[in-house]
Protein backbone atom coordinates (compact mmCIF):
# COMPACT_ATOMS: atom_id res chain seq x y z
CA UNK A 1 0.00 0.00 0.00
CA UNK A 2 2.82 2.45 0.76
CA UNK A 3 4.63 1.76 -2.56
CA UNK A 4 1.50 2.95 -4.27
CA UNK A 5 1.16 6.10 -2.05
CA UNK A 6 4.79 6.68 -2.97
CA UNK A 7 3.69 6.34 -6.85
CA UNK A 8 0.67 8.28 -6.62
CA UNK A 9 2.99 11.25 -4.91
CA UNK A 10 5.46 10.95 -7.32
CA UNK A 11 5.20 13.87 -9.14
CA UNK A 12 6.98 12.34 -12.29
CA UNK A 13 4.59 9.07 -13.02
CA UNK A 14 1.33 9.58 -14.56
CA UNK A 15 -1.23 8.13 -11.65
CA UNK A 16 -0.92 4.57 -12.28
CA UNK A 17 -3.90 2.06 -12.91
CA UNK A 18 -3.56 0.34 -9.98
CA UNK A 19 -4.76 3.42 -7.92
CA UNK A 20 -8.23 3.25 -9.59
CA UNK A 21 -8.34 -0.22 -9.06
CA UNK A 22 -7.11 0.01 -5.40
CA UNK A 23 -9.86 2.33 -5.02
CA UNK A 24 -12.43 0.63 -6.40
CA UNK A 25 -11.60 -1.86 -3.54
CA UNK A 26 -10.35 -0.19 -0.84
CA UNK A 27 -12.57 0.27 2.57
CA UNK A 28 -13.91 3.70 3.54
CA UNK A 29 -11.08 3.75 6.24
CA UNK A 30 -8.06 3.09 3.83
CA UNK A 31 -9.52 5.33 1.33
CA UNK A 32 -9.06 7.97 4.19
CA UNK A 33 -5.84 7.11 5.41
CA UNK A 34 -4.53 7.30 1.65
CA UNK A 35 -6.26 10.36 0.84
CA UNK A 36 -5.47 12.27 4.21
CA UNK A 37 -1.53 10.93 3.33
CA UNK A 38 -2.08 12.31 -0.23
CA UNK A 39 -3.50 14.98 0.64
CA UNK A 40 -0.56 16.25 3.44
CA UNK A 41 2.32 15.52 0.65
CA UNK A 42 0.45 16.24 -2.64
CA UNK A 43 1.15 19.93 -4.35
CA UNK A 44 -2.14 21.32 -5.51
CA UNK A 45 -2.37 19.51 -8.63
CA UNK A 46 -1.94 15.97 -7.06
CA UNK A 47 -4.81 17.21 -4.35
CA UNK A 48 -6.85 18.11 -7.66
CA UNK A 49 -6.55 14.42 -8.68
CA UNK A 50 -7.11 12.87 -5.39
CA UNK A 51 -10.49 14.65 -5.35
CA UNK A 52 -10.98 13.57 -8.69
CA UNK A 53 -10.66 9.96 -7.89
CA UNK A 54 -12.64 10.23 -4.73
CA UNK A 55 -15.53 11.57 -6.76
CA UNK A 56 -15.10 9.00 -9.09
CA UNK A 57 -15.10 6.33 -6.57
CA UNK A 58 -17.78 7.32 -3.86
CA UNK A 59 -17.08 6.33 -0.67
CA UNK A 60 -19.36 3.69 0.76
CA UNK A 61 -21.03 4.61 4.26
Amino acid sequence: MLKLINKFLNPKSKVPKSISGFLKCASKKQKDKIIIKVARKANADQRALVEKYDKMFPKTT
